[in-house]
């Protein structure tokens, strides 16, 4: 991948001997969270050959930009490839660096919330070591941004989800019992997908459809919640706790309907944020496991 800002290596003096044209990206997991590889192409430029310059190393700084500027990440270190000898006299040929950088499971979660609306844009502070240079060495900076769409394929191949901090509560053995449950579950994951994707209104509305899907298996005639409620407690204090928090949901799910665009009426889609959709995935997820959890298995509580 081309770097959107070419790094330079160079000394003070003005003159540069290589410049890094392309960087690509590595995501793998790690025992305690990820590792992050940026292996860079370098060219060489005008090398002098009466007087060759050699890299003998590159620290490289790597920061993300996010809403707020740019955020230090941490100092990459040299890859497998790269440290055994690193000294290279720059000639006439291209050859590779490789830099790595080793995050926590939470920090790598930290950032991948700083860029949940956008592109990925790292961006590197350089300073080279280098043998004979006219001049003393000189720090430059680069820039590599990854569309977003490129970057949450980074994620998935890396075995990381944007919501992997969410637990869907949802027990095998009443899922597996409890088809709408199966369904519901679906249309959770169809809600994570969506806001992967910044679709905020369509993730919402996925969220609603997973709990009319539980509701709609309610004989007709017959009240959903004490449908759900009627095999599953006995003790009337939790049947009516149960029933408060079922409610609650509902009546969140009636407010949500407003939200949706209405032709007939010529009323738009409300303009939903990251937030609303994230509130809406915590909620649902948490109460759909917590009915799923109270639902009978074979005759047994």
């Amino acid at each position: 991948m081309e770097l959107n800002q070419e790094i330079y290596i160079g000394d003070i003096g003005g003159r540069s001997y290589a410049k890094a044209t392309h960087c690509d990206l590595g995501l793998t997991q790690t025992l305690f969270g990820y590792r992050l590889g940026f292996r860079f192409k370098i060219q060489p430029l005008s090398p002098d050959q009466d007087n060759p310059v050699s890299i003998l190393g590159w620290e490289v700084d790597v920061f993300c930009k996010g809403p707020q500027g740019s955020v230090p990440i941490g100092r990459a270190f040299p890859g497998l490839a790269d440290h055994g000898e690193e000294r290279h006299e720059i000639g006439k040929w291209e050859w590779y660096l490789t830099r790595e950088l080793d995050l926590s499971s939470s920090d790598f979660a930290r950032l991948v919330e700083i860029t949940h609306s956008g592109d990925m844009t790292f961006e590197f502070e350089a300073a080279p070591q280098l043998h004979n240079p006219r001049h003393n060495s000189k720090a430059n900076r680069g820039v590599l941004v990854i569309p977003q769409s490129e970057w949450l394929e980074y994620l998935n191949r890396g075995g990381m989800d944007r919501f992997e901090l969410i637990t869907v509560r949802i027990p095998i053995r009443a899922s597996h019992s409890h088809a709408p449950f199966v369904n519901a579950l679906g249309k959770i994951r169809q809600a994570e997908a969506q806001c992967n994707r910044g679709e905020w209104n369509a993730a919402v509305a996925s969220c609603r459809a997973a709990w009319r899907t539980v509701l709609s298996v309610a004989p007709s005639g017959t009240q959903p919640f004490e449908h759900l409620l009627s095999s599953a407690l006995v003790d009337p204090k939790r049947k009516g706790f149960a029933r408060a928090v079922i409610k609650g949901l509902h009546d969140i799910l009636n407010e949500g309907v407003h939200l949706e665009r209405d032709i007939k009426n010529e009323v738009v889609d409300s303009n939903l944020i990251r937030a609303d959709a994230l509130l809406c995935l915590h909620l649902y997820s948490a109460v759909l496991g917590y009915v799923s959890s109270l639902m009978p298995v074979d005759g047994q509580p």
